[in-house]
């Protein structure tokens, strides 16, 4: 028995009279204006399958008892006010596939026995206030296809291992998690998308990302990374998305990086990186977007491609890189004036202090004639 009375600018609460659906294996009530406390009735329903009610405007935490029937296999309760903490049970009968609880207002540890739903293929959680560990069993569920986390107060290290096979999107940005990014992450051969941006990351950024030949989009901008840019980085053939800003990156940017063939956005700002920027970058046909600025960057600035006509401020905050209209660019056209250059205020200290000790030497034997 299904009973779905979504789109219909409802209001109100839930009716008692719906605990008398014993039968009822499918409640849809998203995008309604309900409001109050999701009743514990529901969590009553011996034979409740599938509980949608996103969009509403339902408040409280909801039923303790919500999955105890060991049916449940779909609950999405996003964009409501709910609070509190995650039912343990949720996952009782490990039938649940679908856990969406985006865009409210829960908090808490995530129960361990997520970890343990391995029929689950889609966890959602964004933007609530959830907080701890992450349990490290949900990071080897075998069917998960998506773990979304973003914009939370987790925090803690990621665990060593990861064998979630399918798993094609891992967002965990807007925490505080810490640490270095584990290496295993290179065994997620079918991930797609690794945002780990906004956090507190440190370390290296490990090499084995980019032998995910499936990655199109990888974000780790502001955290504590350092070390250089892997020269491999040109392995991920499908990535159209990098984004290394404001870390503490450092050495030259690989040129192999321009062998990327449908690289879309590179942002690398807000780093220490150095030497020149690689012509070649600005021969990619499919960059459209990138940003240097705020490195240490050197020599002249490139003007192939779509270097040629990007905005200064991509540019911007790196004192030695050369503007395009510079006729001679100093600091990497003619090192050996450059050396000069270094050596002339110590040239000046060394006569200058040459001239006192004659002046010295003069005046003492004067002093001595006078005598």
């Amino acid at each position: 028995m299904s009973l779905d009375l979504s789109f219909n600018n409802l209001t109100g609460e839930i009716p008692e009279s719906f605990s008398l659906l014993q039968n009822l294996t499918l409640l849809n009530l998203f995008q309604n204006n309900l409001r109050g406390p999701v009743p514990g009735f529901i969590g009553d329903l011996p034979n409740l399958e599938v509980l949608q009610i996103w969009n509403n405007n339902f408040t409280l935490e909801l039923p303790e008892n919500l999955g105890r029937n060991g049916k449940l296999l779909l609950l999405d309760v996003t964009q409501n006010h709910l609070t509190g903490r995650i039912p343990r049970d949720v996952c009782k009968g490990r039938r649940l596939k679908t856990l969406i609880l985006m865009d409210n207002l829960f908090f808490g540890p995530l129960p361990e026995e997520i970890g343990g739903c391995i029929s689950l293929t889609r966890i959602r959680m964004k933007n609530n206030l959830f907080n701890g560990t992450i349990p490290s069993g949900i990071f080897t569920l075998p069917l998960l296809d998506m773990l979304e986390l973003d914009n939370n107060l987790f925090t803690g290290e990621l665990p060593g291992n990861f064998s979630a096979d399918n798993l094609g999107s891992l967002t965990l940005s807007r925490n505080s998690l810490f640490g270095t990014i584990p290496p295993a992450i290179g065994k997620l051969l079918n991930l797609r998308i690794l945002s780990l941006d906004m956090n507190n990351f440190s370390g290296e950024i490990p090499g084995e990302i980019f032998y995910l030949e499936n990655l199109s989009k990888l974000s780790l901008s502001e955290n504590d990374l350092t070390g250089e840019i892997p020269a491999f980085i040109n392995r991920s053939t499908h990535i159209t998305f990098i984004d290394f800003s404001r870390n503490h990156l450092s050495g030259a940017i690989p040129a192999t990086i321009s062998g990327l063939p449908i690289l879309n956005m590179l942002n690398l700002s807000g780093n220490q990186l150095n030497g020149n920027i690689p012509e070649e970058i600005g021969l990619m046909k499919s960059l459209t977007v990138c940003d240097f600025s705020f490195n240490n960057f050197s020599g002249s600035r490139p003007t192939t491609g779509l270097l040629r006509d990007l905005d200064d401020r991509f540019f911007s905050g790196n004192p030695n890189l050369c503007a395009v209209d510079t006729p001679v660019c100093e600091s990497s056209s003619n090192p050996s004036q450059n050396l000069r250059k270094g050596h002339e205020p110590k040239l000046f200290l060394i006569v200058l202090v040459l001239i006192l000790v004659l002046l010295c030497v003069f005046l003492l034997v004067q002093s001595c004639r006078g005598r």
